[in-house]
């Protein structure tokens, strides 16, 4: 009488041990005398496999590894696998050539496909470029006892996101839950890779509550965990009874089986919580810090083990944004595997390396001290005749950046290190980094974090000691590109530059929008030129971890040659 919920990990293209997880997670539901186990959308293969869908060998080695996986199972329990199956209409009719579908296991064989009907072109989602939607409602009848049949609907991620009285209008024709619900399904099950971003768990509980209230039907919720590239997944499997109460959640940034007895669907019992009252946690208003620091640090965990490093690298300033990624890199691989380089220029402040060794000793991570002013007087001399009857400038200050760019990427190849870029949102925003400098870097850690947010993450951090120090904190941030600069030199006061950059980037507002809202008109006019500006470099800036609904990375599709909406 029971059903389980596999919240997998899975490496994307690693098909093989992808495979294995399931199968393991199989053997351990089966031990707990379930029945049916449900996996994430695309278990088989890891989501998004992107392009990786255009090579034949990649379709063809799930087939076969769905197949083994049907042949390993134990003989009492069905799943229900995520995978791609090819789409026999495709060259027929005109048709994409592949589905994103469910396959239900059981008994050493594959007894039914269903293909998810709603396919998301929004953000990073581009579904539409390879599947075809599902046109049939995908439902099964399914013996969870002896005694007892019960009807199973079947729902592939965005399919659940398509109901127009929780949205007040619909996004695509069809909405697959309540033709389910009409159906006379007993339960709907909604298989998922959903990417995290603040606050979405809560918007999640909350439709999943609306749905199984409307329709009286509980509904179980797997989501993927783990990160992939940019995309964090957090996981937070649910499972709701038909009054909309959460009776069981899993695991959040961690793989996790969590069983449910199906009585406990239709009887009353205690539930967890109400669904989405998890409270607000949206990244303007209060957000839970910890969550985002959790995410940062699976993030970084999840991209150094996949792409085979187990070290990271990073420049030490003595600043908050280094300080800041330094936590979570020690944090996501151990104290002992990670490296701060310090890179004292002539402009360096006396407590930019007394923060940075402060730094170390707090978090017991290695370092090492290069100062680069040998570099800097060789730079002046090679450019001297170039250079000769001009005023010192941004040219001569991100020699710095780059050099010390230089020096840490030599380190990274030499070492085999994973390179961590500092660099923030608002920076990233208006293009205060520099390209081959600061930028460098085989992934950017905060890119989706904004400078604010930045001081929140380091001030919870410190919560019950000091790990990020005081100072750092409290002095004001700067780049030390010459002698008492500051960043606000440059550019607005972070309050004011992240409140308009949260309006024009996430809200869409226009120029004229944001001053109407307040702002100052040159403020606004100079932060959306240098927004414009910035596009080539963010265009060239390694992957950057997404935890808010719009990021620097795979869903920013901006030209670089235009003129912004004013």
């Amino acid at each position: 009488m029971k059903i389980a919920i596999a919240q997998l990990n899975p490496t994307i293209g690693d098909i093989i041990n992808n495979a294995q997880q399931i199968i393991t997670a199989a053997q351990q539901a089966a031990n707990q005398k379930v029945r049916l186990l449900l996996t994430p959308e695309l278990s088989l293969c890891g989501y998004p496999p992107r392009d990786l869908l255009l090579y034949p060998r990649f379709i063809d080695s799930m087939q076969q590894q769905l197949e083994a996986i049907a042949q390993q199972i134990p003989p009492d329990i069905a799943i229900l696998v995520g995978t791609v199956i090819e789409n026999p209409h495709a060259h027929s009719q005109g048709q994409k050539p592949l589905h994103n579908s469910i396959a239900l296991l059981e008994a050493g064989e594959i007894k039914q496909i269903f293909h998810k009907r709603l396919l998301p072109t929004y953000d990073v989602f581009d579904e539409d470029r390879y599947f075809q939607p599902g046109t049939q409602s995908n439902s099964f009848n399914f013996s969870l006892t002896n005694k007892e049949e019960y009807r199973i609907g079947v729902t592939v991620c965005e399919d659940l996101w398509n109901d127009e009285t929780f949205w007040g209008k619909r996004n695509y024709e069809i909405n697959p839950i309540a033709e389910l619900a009409e159906s006379g399904v007993d339960i709907i099950v909604n298989l998922s890779a959903s990417p995290y971003s603040v606050g979405k768990q809560q918007l999640r509980e909350k439709i999943l509550s609306h749905a199984a209230t409307r329709y009286q039907t509980p509904i179980l919720y797997a989501n993927q965990v783990g990160a992939n590239d940019d995309l964090i997944f957090d996981g937070d499997s649910v499972v709701c009874n038909s009054k909309g109460e959460i009776v069981s959640r899993a695991k959040s940034f961690d793989s996790d089986l969590v069983v449910v007895d199906v009585d406990r669907l239709r009887s009353p019992h205690t539930p967890l919580c109400k669904g989405g009252s998890r409270g607000d946690q949206s990244l303007t208003k209060g957000s839970n810090d910890e969550e985002i620091f959790s995410a940062l640090v699976l993030g970084v965990r999840d991209y150094a083990r996949k792409c085979g490093f187990t070290r990271a690298l990073l420049g030490l300033s003595g600043g908050i944004d280094s300080s800041l990624v330094a936590a979570i890199a020690s944090e996501a691989l151990g104290s002992d595997n990670v490296l701060g380089v310090l890179m004292p220029s002539p402009y360096s402040s006396d407590h930019s390396i007394t923060d940075a060794v402060a730094l170390v000793n707090n978090l017991g991570i290695k370092s090492h001290k290069i100062p680069i002013q040998e570099a800097m007087q060789a730079y002046d001399t090679m450019l001297e005749p170039l250079f000769t009857g001009t005023e010192f400038g941004v040219a001569e200050e991100n020699i710095q950046s780059r050099i010390r760019g230089n020096i840490l990427m030599a380190i990274a190849n030499k070492f085999g290190y994973l390179l961590l870029s500092t660099g923030n949102k608002s920076e990233m925003a208006v293009g205060y980094c520099t390209l081959y400098g600061d930028m460098n870097g085989g992934l950017a850690v905060i890119a989706d974090v904004p400078k604010t947010k930045v001081f929140d993450l380091c001030r919870w951090l410190n919560r019950e000691k000091e790990i990020i120090p005081v100072n750092v904190i409290n002095k004001p941030p700067s780049a030390e590109l010459k002698p008492g600069q500051k960043d606000q030199d440059s550019l607005p006061p972070y309050e004011i530059l992240d409140d308009i950059v949260e309006r024009i980037v996430c809200q869409h507002q226009s120029e004229v929008e944001v001053i109407e809202s307040g702002f100052e008109p040159e403020v606004v006019k100079k932060v959306m030129k240098l927004l414009a500006r910035a596009e080539f470099k963010r265009r060239q800036a390694p992957p950057g971890l997404k935890i808010t609904d719009r990021a620097f990375g795979t869903g920013w599709r901006m030209p670089i040659a235009s003129k912004w909406l004013t």
